[in-house]
């Protein structure tokens, strides 16, 4: 028993450890990479008719790996009027937004308002994370791809031309519940590019291109937020020492070093009924069959069943219930 309990104290240890280097040092719920801020249209020298794309992470769903965004597309001062949630183009604007489901293509006339755009974006991992899947609850980490295209439409006779305008990302602040994003400015000659670029490789002038063509493509990897992570790791504490508490009485009985008193079956009555739901108080409310289940709960709670059931048959059979 005391082997089992130090490796549970070395176990909650190395878990806390884990966490606290994990976690963000800055604690901000949105992460921008280093080189957030020098691809803008400061950097490009571009200062009129161009149009900001600032991207709201409201929520997201590990189970189908789907997040919620919304876009607010925002042209500058000059070739627009801006008002306190919406603006209003004095250009004809088309924009394209790599989505699932929605139209993807949206065209907003001039004098019309532009609010922001529900989206609905596919987690299809371009970085290729090993843990992307909620099996790995809470140490599941999901990346994204956030593709937005603006251009002008221009009248051409009884038809039209589209002319790419100047596009920059940014994003809001605002927290996703129970995750943790990191977003990072990308380009098509350096995507999936996880690793640090290169002090010889010209990224900045590359992005910068790109977006001069209306083009703005950046990444969010999602993860539990520090949170999530240590209250799943209480909970599977909680679980695993109800579990060793039972099992470790009920071979004391059996061994008739303590007495199967009614006092004992109901405790550990009351504990098997409460272990049944402390799985709800799991953040993000997983789905059922995750790695967690199958390492933690689902043993702890068949050991608390068995146990429960043992002390039961004991206290009915033993003389010496009464001690």
């Amino acid at each position: 028993m005391a082997t089992a309990a130090g490796f549970l104290a070395l176990s909650m240890v190395a878990s806390l450890l884990i966490l606290v280097f994990d976690s963000s040092s800055s604690g901000q719920p949105i992460q921008k990479d280093s080189l957030w801020d020098e691809i803008t249209p400061e950097s490009a020298d571009v200062e009129s008719r161009f149009v900001n794309v600032f991207y709201q992470l409201t929520g997201f769903d590990s189970e189908r790996q789907t997040a919620e965004v919304t876009t607010y597309v925002w042209p500058s001062m000059d070739i627009a009027t801006p008002f306190s949630s919406s603006t209003v183009a004095d250009i004809d604007l088309s924009v394209f937004i790599d989505e699932v489901g929605g139209q993807g293509f949206y065209e907003f006339d001039a004098g019309q308002p532009i609010a922001g755009i529900e989206t609905k974006i596919d987690a299809t991992n371009p970085y290729s994370l090993t843990r992307s899947m909620d099996t790995y609850y809470p140490f599941d980490s999901y990346s994204l791809t956030l593709y937005t295209q603006v251009s002008e439409r221009v009248p051409l006779g009884d038809d039209y031309d589209v002319v790419p305008l100047p596009a920059f990302e940014d994003t809001y602040s605002t927290a996703v519940p129970g995750f943790q994003v990191r977003l990072t400015k990308e380009h098509d000659e350096s995507f999936f590019a996880i690793e640090p670029r290169s002090e010889d490789f010209p990224f900045v002038e590359k992005a910068i291109e790109q977006r001069m063509n209306g083009l703005v493509m950046t990444t969010a990897v999602i993860s539990r937020n520090f949170s999530v992570k240590i209250i799943a790791v209480l909970v599977a504490l909680y679980c695993l020492i109800i579990a060793l508490s039972l099992g470790f009485m009920t071979l004391q009985i059996l061994q008739r070093d303590r007495p199967p008193s009614m006092q004992v079956l109901i405790w550990a009555a009351a504990n098997a009924l409460g272990l049944i739901q402390v799985r709800d108080l799991l953040p993000g409310k997983p789905r059922i069959g995750i790695s967690f289940d199958i390492i933690v709960y689902f043993p702890s709670l068949t050991a608390t069943l068995c146990s429960t059931v043992a002390l039961f048959i004991i206290w009915s059979y033993r003389e010496d219930w009464k001690i």
